[in-house]
């Protein structure tokens, strides 16, 4: 199974704050969440709160993984 990971996603925003692109390890798998678009975070879209925004990335074996973070909305 491979290590997953992501990178971009700050640990909180104000909920005026402008989208953000997110990074997935390896390339290739999905993010989901509030806020999420493809691998964009909108903190706008999100709204206002605590919202955990996950990456899953799926190997040619068929072997899945997961990752989330946690960012707060103000």
């Amino acid at each position: 199974m491979y290590p997953v990971s992501f990178t971009g996603l700050n640990s909180d925003y104000c909920i005026d704050a402008g989208s953000v692109t997110l990074t997935g390890s390896p390339a290739g798998g999905t993010f989901s969440g509030s806020g999420i678009s493809g691998n964009v975070f909108n903190p706008a879209s999100a709204g206002a709160g605590t919202f955990t925004i996950t990456y899953t990335y799926t190997d040619v074996n068929g072997c899945t993984n997961t990752v989330s973070h946690s960012t707060i909305v103000h």
